[in-house]
């Protein structure tokens, strides 16, 4: 074959991780491929971040990937953000994994939700929480009925491991459920924000009001 490009390059090194595992073989692909003059696109390197993830042996491995995001302006793609966060969580480098994730600029459901879990697994509920409030301001919008079924996975996964909500969180939730028309659920949000004593707060109660009257109760 006398002519390889990029797609050729991913696709090869995407099959040799799923085929053997083996971190080296991949790298080994990379370094041919730079040889050849082509440059890494967001899923080559997405792919290649993603393989050091849990290889204790890859650390610095991901700082070169890291590296190349950077020269090659990926940083801002939430698929090399996320592979970035992820890595960086695993090697419990949170402070490095903040960093990935604010230089995404479009987020989307599942670069927050690596994220979330990152932290979560790293014992830091409160930045979690933080980043969960964060989806909408964002500009990530709970506007279809697959996004809003996430995003209360996401919330109830969060209230599994011990997390405390605040007025963003609830802000940010309570449209999922308007917009699923979960009544039952959403009552049972209006008494956690009862108890939580932000049931006075004004986008609180703008976001309850819209969801009682999406799901027909208006006299709620």
């Amino acid at each position: 074959m006398t002519y390889r490009d990029v797609v050729l390059f991913n696709t090869v090194i995407s099959t040799s991780f799923r085929t053997n595992g083996k971190l080296g073989e991949g790298v080994k692909l990379f370094s041919k491929m730079k040889r050849e003059d082509l440059e890494p696109n967001h899923i080559t390197l997405s792919a290649l971040i993603g393989a050091c993830a849990g290889c204790s042996a890859s650390v610095n491995l991901t700082e070169i990937f890291h590296g190349q995001a950077i020269r090659c302006r990926f940083l801002s793609n939430c698929f090399v953000g996320s592979s970035l966060v992820d890595n960086y969580g695993k090697q419990m480098k949170l402070k490095e994994a903040v960093h990935a994730f604010d230089d995404i600029v479009e987020l989307d459901l599942l670069s927050c939700n690596i994220t979330i879990d990152c932290f979560a697994r790293n014992g830091c509920k409160e930045k979690a929480m933080k980043i969960f409030s964060r989806l909408r301001s964002k500009g990530v919008e709970f506007d279809s009925f697959t996004l809003n079924k996430e995003a209360v996975k996401f919330y109830e996964r969060m209230l599994k491991v011990g997390m405390k909500e605040n007025q963003f969180t609830f802000a940010s939730i309570l449209p999922a459920y308007s917009s699923l028309t979960r009544l039952e659920q959403g009552m049972q949000l209006h008494g956690r924000i009862i108890k939580s004593g932000f049931v006075s707060d004004t986008l609180v109660c703008n976001a309850l009001i819209d969801m009682y009257f999406k799901c027909g109760s208006l006299i709620e």
